[in-house]
């Protein structure tokens, strides 16, 4: 009888250990992938979108004669998605989103 409690109780503690890191290991991908999901990707997004932009502008630029009207079109559609703050805008909805689509993902992960 005594083998059996004994046994019975290393299964438990081994368990219980095991469960404990297992859970510790899914509350860290969980706060992991949140950071980077709100903060890291839509920052780098951004990032992308913005130098795609620049890029694409001097290319067509080099490539084809911009009116005067055109290149003071652009400038004042910069300005205002400067003063309006549009970029980090993007940014915030976007973060939101991603948190979203990351809560929820992250839900249906723990009910598997």
């Amino acid at each position: 009888m005594a083998l059996i409690s004994r046994i019975i109780t290393w299964i438990a503690g081994f368990l219980s250990t095991s469960g404990a890191r297992d859970g510790a290991r899914i509350i860290f991908i969980k706060a992991w992938s949140l950071f980077l999901f709100v903060t890291v990707i839509p920052y780098v997004l951004t990032v992308w979108v913005t130098r795609l932009g620049a890029y694409v502008f001097g290319l067509v630029d080099s490539q084809f004669t911009i009116q005067p009207f055109y290149m003071q079109f652009t400038g004042m559609l910069g300005w205002l998605l400067d003063a309006f703050q549009i970029p980090y805008c993007f940014t915030v909805i976007m973060s939101a989103y991603v948190a979203r689509y990351t809560i929820k993902s992250l839900r249906l992960m723990v009910l598997r």
